[in-house]
């Protein structure tokens, strides 16, 4: 019986898409915060906030994207032509795109100078040097934040740093994907 009822509602799932998904209504256009820690060691992992990010841009809704760690050594030209994610073009073209779309990238200062990471290497993608009070500005912005962090350590960490410095409080997804809404702001005391 359930299995009946189960397949019915499988059976449905085509006709949805020619109801009122499908007819291209209009929708909120978001703040999206990008934050990557990956690095060139893997490259589909390390392409995906921009790929992710010109896709956000290119629906309409504002991007911007945090690098830090070993992601800011793709900030390198040399480095973002040879990283090449499995199934997509080489990382410098997508970054060329979302230059050409005013995506403002950010590489963590710190993170940058341990990687010689120079000036001349962000300009040539408009990208500017982080801190952790441009992170936190970021976070308070956004309307949804995308974590992409090489640990599970790292992202309660960044979780945690949200949570102690805005007003919101943050709900986990998906492993290393957080999603902040203002609905869910903590009550003041």
């Amino acid at each position: 019986m359930a299995r009946r009822s189960f397949l019915r509602q499988l059976v449905a799932l085509p006709l949805v898409g020619m109801t009122s998904w499908g007819q291209g209504t209009s929708h909120k256009s978001l703040n999206v915060m990008m934050k990557s820690a990956w690095g060139s060691d893997d490259p589909t992992k390390a392409a995906f906030p921009f790929l992710h990010g010109l896709a956000l841009s290119e629906a309409g809704h504002s991007v911007q994207i945090f690098l830090l760690g070993e992601a800011v050594s793709l900030m390198r030209k040399s480095v973002a032509a040879a990283v090449v994610p499995v199934g997509w073009p080489p990382l410098e073209e997508a970054l060329t795109k979302i230059v050409a779309r005013h995506v403002q990238i950010y590489a963590c200062g710190a993170c940058s100078r341990a990687r010689s990471v120079a000036q001349s290497d962000l300009d040539q993608w408009g990208a500017k040097f982080g801190s952790p009070t441009i992170f936190v500005s970021l976070v308070e912005w956004a309307d949804r934040v995308c974590l992409s962090a090489r640990k599970t350590s790292e992202t309660h960490q960044t979780l945690n740093a949200i949570h102690s410095t805005t007003q919101y409080s943050v709900m986990p997804l998906l492993n290393a994907t957080l999603c902040r809404q203002p609905e869910l702001a903590k009550s003041s005391d």
